[in-house]
């Protein structure tokens, strides 16, 4: 038998959220916000990008970003060669640290990981280059940490 994990007396399955940021083009040798986390702590469990667009071969790069409220920039994943991503219905994951972004489809088995907390600001993608096409539907499931705190599509 399987016991709920539970973070402040209160179960994980009562607690996970997800949001959502319309499909959107992906930038151009500049960075997008995706998410916007308010109002307290929250672990990032995933960001998920399904390409609903197919995203030329370009020579580029991808990276996760977040800019605590007040503070710089800084990195939250390695970066993820665009060069490897293309095809419409494929994903782009982020799990954590300790997990490089991935590209492909979701299979049992696959490394899960360990989710990020991070406080009031702002998650963003950064592209190194001109992307010629690609359209994303963004996804994060997070967790609150602090009563009040959410994310929502930026």
């Amino acid at each position: 038998m399987v016991l709920p994990v539970t973070l402040k007396n209160r179960t994980i399955e009562n607690m996970w959220r997800t949001a959502t940021k319309s499909a959107t083009a992906l930038p151009n040798n500049t960075n997008d916000n995706l998410f916007t986390i308010s109002s307290g702590n929250v672990m990032i469990v995933m960001l998920l990008g399904e390409i609903t667009v197919s995203i030329g071969s370009d020579v580029a790069d991808l990276t996760f970003q977040y800019t605590p409220d007040g503070l710089s920039v800084e990195s939250i994943s390695a970066d993820l060669p665009m060069a490897s991503v293309g095809v419409a219905q494929e994903f782009i994951m982020y799990q954590g640290l300790g997990v490089d972004p991935t590209v492909g489809f979701v299979v049992e088995g696959q490394d899960v990981g360990r989710g990020i907390i991070l406080g009031p600001g702002v998650i963003r993608i950064l592209t190194s280059a001109t992307l010629a096409t690609g359209t994303v539907q963004w996804y994060c499931s997070w967790i609150p940490i602090d009563v009040g705190a959410g994310v929502i599509g930026a």
